[in-house]
């Protein structure tokens, strides 16, 4: 029992003093850019019950998942996804033709790594326009995820664009692909395995094609010269539709001055199934694996009431915040009540000049 009053359990975190008032400060910034961006909150419950998003789950998450028994002897899934709840949420009352705005702050539990032993509670903050159809709602979704990080200065950060459906048209093209092999492939970066795994239903020359085409990352500008030079490929396959949709988009974020803040990234084409369109990943200097992510998912709230459209994106907050140095986010200097007579007279004064805006602690007895 000792032993136990002096630590938490593994994966667990808190936080206090600096640093929560620091998490406290960056999260109001965010809600303030929400807020402005006509996006109001929403509270998804902490567990709910297991089977309702069993058939949501991949293998992937059923392993990293928490669960736990009520007092009845139900089996509940703790929240690993904000998403995932906030579907279940918004399918119970959102209607075909609504348009909502909702963003969200909470906490999860997922195991993430056997090696990270810190990393099974995690912060999400996140926004999903939900009832969007169409090219314009993905547009607000990166360009709010965009001016979140311009606000917050973090610098050298980039926004990954991909696409789910593109990983979709290709595998049309090869039916008996195993697409969850395929994707964890695509996760290793590993040409040569990707290559092999794709000469199983594709000749060698097409296997490697699809493998460059599924490594590659690159500026915009890069993007159009490796889809002139594979013009052919894609073409013969029939996957023109979502590169070109993901050309439009970056004509506007060229449009719009912010295309320096984005690559184009084949690879991003989502582990999570619900994912339908567009699919987008944040990185910045050294932290090795994804800030944010987020992307289209029109089939998700169906299964919980109306088939309606929807995009969104999570920021895991914690892994960003010691990468955050501006001033705005430390605590206020200090004024020290001292020297008057008595807790009254102190009390008074200290008002005085809480008032004007200063942080005041009354220096009293014994403390």
């Amino acid at each position: 029992m000792k032993e136990k009053l002096l630590k938490t359990p593994q994966g667990a975190e808190s936080i206090f003093l600096d640093e929560a008032y620091k998490h406290e400060k960056i999260n109001e910034v965010i809600n303030n850019i929400y807020t402005t961006w006509g996006y109001l909150p929403i509270k998804t419950p902490v567990f709910d019950y297991y089977e309702t998003y069993e058939k949501l789950l991949s293998a992937e998450s059923k392993k990293n998942c928490f669960r736990l028994m009520d007092r009845d002897g139900e089996l509940l899934l703790l929240r690993n996804d904000i998403t995932l709840f906030l579907a279940r949420q918004l399918g119970r009352v959102a209607k075909k033709d609504d348009v909502i705005r909702v963003h969200y702050a909470d906490s999860i539990l997922r195991h993430q790594s056997e090696i990270d032993i810190s990393s099974n509670e995690f912060f999400q903050t996140g926004a999903d326009l939900v009832g969007a159809k169409g090219m314009d709602g993905d547009l607000e979704a990166i360009t709010l995820l965009h001016r979140i990080f311009m606000d917050l200065e973090l610098a050298e950060t980039k926004i990954h664009l991909g696409s789910r459906s593109l990983l979709d048209e290709v595998v049309h093209n090869f039916p008996t692909v195993d697409i969850d092999r395929l994707i964890s492939l695509i996760n290793l970066r590993d040409p040569e395995a990707l290559t092999t795994y794709l000469e199983s239903f594709a000749n060698s020359t097409i296997a490697l094609k699809i493998t460059k085409l599924f490594l590659f990352i690159g500026t915009f500008e890069e993007f159009n010269d490796f889809v002139s030079i594979n013009e052919k490929l894609l073409l013969e396959l029939n996957i023109t539709k979502s590169i070109k949709y993901l050309h439009n988009i970056g004509k506007t974020l060229l449009d719009i001055k912010i295309i320096d803040d984005f690559r184009f990234d084949l690879s991003e084409v989502a582990n999570r199934d619900y994912y339908t369109g567009i699919v987008f990943k944040a990185y910045t200097k050294d932290i090795d694996s994804a800030i944010a992510s987020g992307g289209r998912y029109d089939n998700l709230i169906s299964s919980f009431g109306e088939k309606i459209p929807s995009v969104g994106f999570s920021i895991l907050l914690r892994k960003i915040e010691h990468k955050i140095n501006s001033d705005r986010f430390n605590p206020p200097e200090t004024v020290i009540m001292d020297g008057l007579n008595g807790f009254s007279a102190k009390y008074l004064r200290a008002e005085e000049l809480r008032s004007s805006g200063k942080c005041v602690i009354i220096k009293g007895e014994n403390i």
